[in-house]
């Protein structure tokens, strides 16, 4: 079939694999070098709306550790995203590539896509705060120099309401202008992305003073090739349960 106008003409039904350059980086998105959450939003829940959860996902980099080590801290008790951290780890410890992931896997793990989900946005709020009120003490400070202005979240909702679709939404649904503030929290906590990956062997990054009396939990540590661990087949990254067990 002849398609004429260019790749934004394809039929998003049937595309297969795309290749995101810094737009998605396997379980994350890149530094907004030349855009902001608006374009983070459009790219993610408008442009890609209509690909199939089973179009393969090949980014520019390889940080999947890492983001979803961030992932995780942003959402500990999501068995998607410890699935998914455990396989990109076994398979770095044997020196495989995590590429490619698929839309589904990033729809479900990656922080930027989960956005339109009130449960989790929530939790994100809840730890931005946390980490706000952890930023008056005084170990913050030693190690945390300056601050940033606070932004009324009220204004910056009805700013970017209504991008690239309706900004409505239905009793109980996030809307477009939550779902881009979202963003915006999400790639401020993404500052402390390499404390959390550097503190995730056995450890956890804490914000609050309850969170420091917490016992440190285990979970994250790379397995070792003893007691007969086989080298996992070479095969996009997924998180479906049935695959694991």
């Amino acid at each position: 079939e002849k398609i004429d106008g260019g790749a934004s003409k394809l039929p998003t039904h049937r595309v297969e694999a795309i290749f995101t350059g810094d737009a998605i980086i396997n379980g994350g998105v890149g530094a907004f070098f030349h855009g902001g959450p608006k374009d983070c939003y459009e790219n993610l829940h408008v442009r890609l709306k209509d690909m199939p959860d089973a179009a393969f996902v090949y980014s520019g980099h390889e940080y999947m550790i890492m983001n979803l080590r961030f992932a995780k801290w942003l959402d500990m008790d999501d068995e998607a995203t410890t699935m998914a951290l455990q396989e990109v780890i076994v398979r770095r410890h044997h020196r495989l590539s995590t590429q490619p992931s698929s839309l589904e896997v990033e729809r479900r793990v990656n922080p930027y896509f989960r956005m339109r989900d009130r449960e989790y946005l929530s939790r994100v709020n809840d730890l931005a705060a946390a980490v706000e009120a952890g930023k008056r003490k005084r170990w913050w400070r030693r190690y945390f120099k300056g601050g940033e202005k606070k932004e009324d979240a009220t204004r910056e909702m009805d700013e970017f309401d209504g991008v690239g679709v309706d900004g409505g939404a239905a009793i109980g649904e996030v809307s477009v202008g939550e779902s881009v503030a979202g963003i915006k929290t999400v790639q401020e906590l993404a500052k402390y992305r390499h404390i959390v990956d550097s503190t995730s062997e056995g450890t956890r990054f804490r914000a609050t003073e309850a969170e420091d009396e917490e016992e440190t939990e285990n979970g994250d540590e790379t397995p070792t090739s003893e007691g007969g661990m086989a080298p996992p087949t070479p095969r996009p990254i997924n998180v479906e349960m049935s695959e694991r067990r």
